[in-house]
């Protein structure tokens, strides 16, 4: 295991810049939501009542709560679907690509149908 990673494919720049290729769409996915909460508090700060930050403040955090309790949905299907294309078996992956999409789409079906009850909390 150890001569893996003493290798010359694992060392140098050059596999930073692999790695650097494949993260930073999700270094961005993950910075673009707390954003969102932080530029409608910069653009609601400026009216006069108090009242619409705080509601400003509650959606975002709502947001936020709801993105990363979803977030494992994301990161298991990522990761099986990965497997599955690695082992070169497509049935499995797009198997295992709808499963993720069909438990996505019962899951907003939920928060939508209870979405009247969660606002007027």
């Amino acid at each position: 295991m150890l001569s893996l990673f003493q290798s010359s494919a694992w060392s140098g720049t050059r596999i930073n810049l692999k790695i650097w290729h494949l993260a930073w769409p999700m270094i961005l996915a993950n910075i673009s939501i707390p954003m969102l909460g932080f530029v409608d508090t910069a653009v609601i700060g400026h009216l006069p009542d108090s009242q619409f930050l705080a509601g400003t403040a509650l959606a975002g955090l709502f947001i936020s709560v709801i993105f990363w309790l979803l977030g494992f949905l994301r990161m298991s299907t990522t990761g099986l679907v990965a497997k599955a294309r690695g082992e070169k078996s497509a049935t499995s992956a797009i198997l295992h690509l709808y499963q993720g999409l069909l438990l996505s789409v019962i899951l907003a079906s939920f928060i939508l149908l209870f979405q009247s009850p969660l606002f007027s909390l």
